[in-house]
């Protein structure tokens, strides 16, 4: 592989082409897409990333699906807690 700066990290492979911001742009997304996360089903850090939106545990073998460069994304994050309140709600009247 390249060898990288420490300062451009990941996007050391573009050089100087597409410009300083879309450079960082994308160094942010990369860094989000092969970084570990942790498993929601065994709590293991050994969560990666497969394919777009496709993420598998190394500790349980489990796919899972999830958001293109991150686990978890923020609407999703949105989604749960909705469904967990009226969940709560629900279960306060019966």
């Amino acid at each position: 592989m390249a060898k990288r700066t420490k300062k451009v990290g990941l996007a050391g492979k573009y050089g100087t082409r597409y410009g300083a911001s879309l450079r960082k742009q994308a160094k942010k997304i990369e860094l989000l897409q092969h970084a570990s996360y942790g498993c929601p089903f065994c709590g293991k850090t050994a969560t990666r990333r497969k394919a777009v939106g496709v993420w598998q545990c190394k500790g349980c073998k489990k796919k899972m699906a999830g958001g293109a460069w991150s686990l978890v994304t923020s609407s999703a994050s949105s989604v749960k807690a909705t469904i967990d309140r009226l969940n709560k709600q629900k279960m306060e009247t019966v």
